[in-house]
Parts: structure tokens; C-alpha cells; sequence
């Protein structure tokens, strides 16, 4: 934790952006940005191992799907902040800019489901959705590593590299 706080000092201020979240790929409209606000204002559940295992013998489909259509959402919508908050550099790659628009279309697809009751027809489609949201995400982290990478080759201010590190370490 000491390391933590000692690197936050070191690291430069960032400017926060408006709440309208853009990106020069994907229009967002005014709907979506305020629900990405109502999403990234709650925390995220913490999960442990033992969490996911009681679960597993204990809830059914339905337990699963009233969970998930929450938590995948707020999940979404707080890394969608989160990656608003990188240096512009880093915002402004190819990449960067590609997983940006990725979360935002992930986080609009969960949304038809939020007022969805379980339904078997409802889980199936639930399903499916998040199967195609899983393999939309598989190449995320090559993805940022090449963003990242490309950076470094513009600008290697040390600076620029702690901010970068600090997210990508969390």
C-alpha cells in the first residue's frame, strides 16, 4: 500500500474529462453517456475464488443472470472511464481507441437485457451475447501492449510511462 501511495505522488496530474464520453470511431449518444455515468457510479462486486465456487453449488441460471446483468454493465462502464482518464497520447492510438469503442459497444449491448425478468429465452439470449461479448475482448491486452508500445516510440517521457503503468498494473 506504502508503494502505491508513494507512486501516486510521482505521477502527474491528470486532467479529468467532460462526463460526454466521444471517440473519433463510435458516436455516443447522449443516452448511452448517461448511463455509463449511472453504471460507473456503482462499485463493482468483489469476487473471490470461494465466492465463485459457493456459487457454482448453490445458484442456478436465473441467480447468475440477475447478478451479471448488473455487474457486467458496471464493470464495463468503470473501465470505460478508466480508459478516458489515460494521457491523450495513449487515448489517441489506433488501439486505445479501438478498445474504447469495444467496451462502448459491449456496455450498449448489455443493456437490452436490463430489464429483462430470466426467461428461458432471456438466458439464452443473455448467453449468447455474452459469449459474443467474451470473444470481442480476447484481444484486449496484446491490443493495449501494441498502444502502449507505439507510445514509447513517440514519447518516453517518464512521466507518460508511470501513468500508462500504473493502469495497466491494475
Amino acid at each position: 500500500m506504502a508503494r502505491v501511495v508513494n507512486m501516486m505522488h510521482r505521477l502527474p496530474r491528470l486532467q479529468l474529462q467532460p462526463a460526454r464520453l466521444y471517440s473519433s470511431n463510435q458516436s455516443l449518444d447522449a443516452n448511452t453517456s448517461q448511463l455509463i455515468d449511472k453504471y460507473a457510479r456503482y462499485s463493482p462486486a468483489p469476487i473471490s475464488i470461494k465466492h465463485l465456487l459457493d456459487h457454482g453449488k448453490a445458484s442456478d441460471s436465473l441467480g447468475s443472470f440477475l447478478f451479471m446483468k448488473k455487474e457486467i454493465p458496471t464493470r464495463l462502464a468503470n473501465m470505460i472511464m478508466e480508459l478516458k482518464l489515460l494521457p491523450e497520447d495513449l487515448r489517441k492510438q489506433r488501439e486505445c481507441e479501438q478498445i474504447l469503442n469495444d467496451y462502448i459497444a459491449s456496455f450498449r449491448e448489455l443493456l437490452v437485457h436490463e430489464k429483462e425478468q430470466g426467461s428461458v429465452k432471456d438466458l439464452e439470449h443473455f448467453t449468447e451475447t455474452v459469449n459474443m461479448i467474451r470473444r470481442r475482448h480476447l484481444d484486449i491486452v496484446p491490443k493495449m501492449a501494441q498502444a502502449v508500445v507505439k507510445l514509447n516510440r513517440v514519447n518516453s517521457s517518464e512521466g507518460v510511462s508511470e501513468t500508462v503503468q500504473y493502469f495497466l498494473d491494475r
